[in-house]
């Protein structure tokens, strides 16, 4: 285990040891278990998002998640080359691709030609959704740092003011004093884009 065994991953986070260097030992199961755990709901989402079948998504997540499983341990951590989160990316539209080809192929019969053209459209898409599910993975995950970490009373504020409303409705809401609402959505606000920071640091390496 590495230094720091006693504390929870994002601390675990702070030294050079990182997550993925420590999923890239094959023994190291927890390790594997919890990259799985912070990865996999973006996979998901992707694969969603791109229309793959009801019935073919968690096989299709599943073969993108045997596929890092196996290539992982050859990843080289060298940011002159290239980040993780590209290498993933890579990994996730490549496997995408290949079953929309299958799947055009096998149902409608269309020639190798008529695939190439489609999926060359759908690679477009594809890397554009890719980009947007991350942005909203990450963020999703600071969020969820700040409700453990805040008041229910300084989420709502912080939740409210990302909504649009006003300090005066946010103080009116929550029977606080306009001074007080500043205070609370100020804390969170900079621990949230704090936590964003820190997670794009350590997510896409």
């Amino acid at each position: 285990m590495s230094e720091g065994g006693n504390k929870n991953s994002e601390e675990r986070w702070h030294t050079r040891a990182t997550l993925l260097e420590r999923a890239r030992d094959p023994d190291d199961e927890i390790a594997w278990d919890e990259f799985v755990s912070y990865y996999q709901s973006f996979i998901q989402m992707v694969v969603k998002k791109m229309n793959v079948k009801d019935k073919d998504q968690e096989d299709l997540v599943q073969v993108i998640v045997i596929k890092l499983w196996k290539s992982i341990p050859n990843f080289q951590f060298d940011h002159s080359k290239a980040k993780f989160r590209t290498w993933l990316s890579h990994i996730i539209r490549n496997t995408i691709i290949d079953y929309v080809r299958k799947d055009k192929k096998d149902v409608l019969h269309l020639t190798d030609q008529a695939i190439l053209n489609d999926i060359s459209q759908s690679s477009s898409e594809l890397d554009e959704q890719i980009e947007k599910e991350w942005q909203l993975h990450v963020t999703g995950l600071a969020m969820q740092k700040i409700e453990r970490t805040f008041s229910q009373r300084a989420v709502k504020a912080f939740k409210m003011s990302l909504r649009g409303d006003s300090i005066g409705e946010i103080s009116q809401v929550l029977n606080i004093k306009d001074n007080s609402s500043y205070k609370l959505i100020k804390r969170v606000k900079n621990s949230f884009f704090k936590e964003i920071k820190n997670l794009k640091t350590h997510l896409e390496m």
